[in-house]
């Protein structure tokens, strides 16, 4: 929580967090008209979002990734040559090839 890279994250989360319920706020009704719009409602809607999501982030510190503002962990790849066999690609039936860009969609 004490590093420039939490703070980044944490800020960037908390602006798309607001966006989005400010966004929300406007189309929820009869639509979005500029004129008539309740600015200090939705200023602090937004605002009410943004504080939630760094209260969320300060959470995740302690269970996430160390050092980010995210609940998730990420794994570390091993790096090095490949099994012996020469298999990379996770043994696939076919070779030893990479898989085909958009191979094993449902698209």
């Amino acid at each position: 929580m004490w590093t420039v890279q939490f703070w980044k994250q944490a800020t960037e989360l908390a602006i798309r967090q607001g966006a989005g319920a400010l966004i929300a706020m406007w189309t929820v009704g009869q639509g979005f008209n500029v004129l008539h719009v309740d600015w200090s409602g939705a200023l602090g809607v937004t605002a009410g979002a943004m504080v939630l999501s760094l209260l969320g982030s300060i959470v995740a510190s302690g269970v996430g990734q160390p050092g980010t503002a995210t609940f998730t962990r990420t794994r570390a790849t091993p790096a090095g040559p490949a099994p012996e066999g020469g298999r990379q690609y996770g043994g696939r039936i076919g070779g030893d090839e990479p898989p085909r860009p958009g191979a094993g969609t449902r698209f």
